[in-house]
């Protein structure tokens, strides 16, 4: 049921995401995957709005396709949201580096040996990347994103590692 209304949050922003690209500025979406430290993969949708060259904001939404197995305990995400300011710097027409810092809701389940644990975490995520445009509307996009966060009281933090499709309006 969460992953049907992550879905249809991200829809409702991706259809959405014209109405807000102005003379200003210029709004945009990404859709890719995702690897996860521990091996999980997920599949990332992204919908931005650059108020600036170098600055904008972006929201973010995963959901888990696969999850990792190790000595009999399987562990992914089922689904993780987010929020992030984005700083970035061009490098050219074509090619960009940026850096993001924001706040992420994950919920994550891991199973094994007939027991399943379900938990929600949040906390600070940042990271960056780099990002190349094939023309004016359509390019490519690679990060690290690091979120930081606290599963049943205990401390930690998940890498990821993204590649993505761009769209620009």
């Amino acid at each position: 049921m969460k992953k049907l209304i992550l879905l249809s949050a991200a829809a409702l922003g991706l259809a959405a995401t014209p109405a807000f690209a102005g003379e200003d500025g210029q709004a945009y979406v990404n859709i890719g995957g995702t690897v996860i430290n521990d091996g999980g993969l997920a599949i990332t949708g992204r919908v931005g709005y650059n108020f600036a060259q170098y600055f904008g904001v972006e929201g973010e939404g995963s959901f888990g396709v696969s999850d990792s197995s190790d000595s009999g305990i399987d562990t992914g995400i089922n689904y993780s949201i987010a929020g992030f300011g984005v700083a970035r710097m061009p490098l050219g027409e074509q090619f960009s580096v940026f850096g993001r810092v924001g706040y992420h809701s994950t919920e994550a389940e891991g199973s094994g040996f007939g027991v399943t644990v379900t938990q929600t975490f949040d906390g600070i995520a940042f990271g960056g990347g780099v990002e190349f445009m094939l023309d004016e509307k359509n390019g490519f996009r690679a990060e690290y994103t690091n979120f930081d966060g606290s599963v049943a009281g205990v401390g930690g933090s998940v890498d990821t590692f993204s590649a993505s499709y761009v769209r620009k309006f």
